[in-house]
């Protein structure tokens, strides 16, 4: 309850609203006793470009160094952890690999607080073209049900969300001026990102491993021409059969385009044009069985 308590303080706003960003990287430096000696807040552009590899290895002299960041909008959420404690042979490490562990999330686009008499959730904020905002959701709708469950917190209201599917249809109860309405919504994806760094032997491309499955995946999906004017190729090349379901989203969340694929002789080839779409970055989702391989494309007209 606590969690869900910070996640819609930290989502919370007046009306509909545009995509929310926040960007942070702390770092602290601790004595052979434990004592804080350094305590660094990187916010915005300093945080984004900042290099924690080179960070991580300037401060090897110290007894134990943290990171700690938070990269966030409505689209994607990225968390940075590291300690040296966890870190085997911090000290004399030459090099050290970074490492990122992704899922993909649904989304549905609003932040809410219970009613007083808990019977449903009072949207506060939507995000205006997230699923919720595309498909009518309005500030100050109450939210009775979700997919039929009734909803009393906005913890419950996450966690249906949460046990839900990328891209399913959910319909849902309001209470819009006294007056009973049901609005489906197709729910949007949230890229969740946690990235960590080892001790390794070499300096090596990054590697991402799918939720905490140890087994190792590169991406296999290519985007061109990316930035694009019109269409987008994809190719993806897979050593699986399995059926594969491929995503189009804006950067808040919201599906505007999805597929199931059949998987033959190893090479998916796609084309996705842009229509009416606005200008933007917009992200490209092949989920095949239990991996993920995203690209960002930039769209400018």
């Amino acid at each position: 309850m606590f969690m869900c308590a910070l996640m819609f303080l930290f989502m919370a706003s007046e009306g509909v609203s545009q995509s929310k960003t926040v960007e942070t990287i702390n770092f602290r430096s601790y004595d052979d006793e434990n004592q804080l000696i350094d305590n660094v807040t990187y916010e915005g552009d300093e945080a984004s470009q900042l290099d924690i590899l080179a960070l991580i290895k300037e401060n090897q002299d110290q007894e134990r160094i943290t990171v700690r960041g938070l990269f966030y909008n409505d689209l994607e959420v990225t968390r940075v952890k590291f300690d040296s404690r966890d870190a085997e042979d911090f000290h004399y490490a030459e090099n050290f690999c970074k490492t990122t562990d992704f899922n993909l999330k649904p989304y549905l686009g609003v932040a809410a607080y219970s009613t007083d008499d808990l019977s449903g959730v009072t949207v506060e904020r939507v995000v205006s073209t997230s699923p919720a905002g595309q498909a009518g959701i309005l500030q100050t709708d109450v939210i009775l049900n979700f997919n039929y469950i009734p909803v009393s917190s906005f913890c419950e209201l996450k966690m249906e969300v949460e046990g839900s599917e990328v891209g399913q249809e959910i319909p849902v109860d309001i209470i819009r001026n006294g007056r009973p309405y049901t609005i489906n919504v197709v729910l949007g994806g949230q890229v969740n990102n946690t990235v960590s760094y080892k001790a390794c032997d070499e300096v090596s491309p990054e590697v991402l491993i799918e939720n905490e499955n140890t087994e190792l995946v590169f991406s296999e999906l290519n985007v061109f021409p990316n930035p694009t004017a019109d269409f987008v190729n994809l190719k993806f090349l897979s050593s699986s059969v399995e059926p594969m379901k491929f995503y189009v989203m804006n950067f808040n969340g919201a599906i505007i385009h999805q597929e199931n694929v059949n998987v033959e002789g190893g090479v998916v080839k796609l084309s996705y044009a842009f229509a009416n779409e606005a200008d933007g970055t917009y992200l490209f989702v092949i989920k095949q069985g239990d991996e993920l391989f995203e690209k960002k494309v930039i769209y400018t007209k």
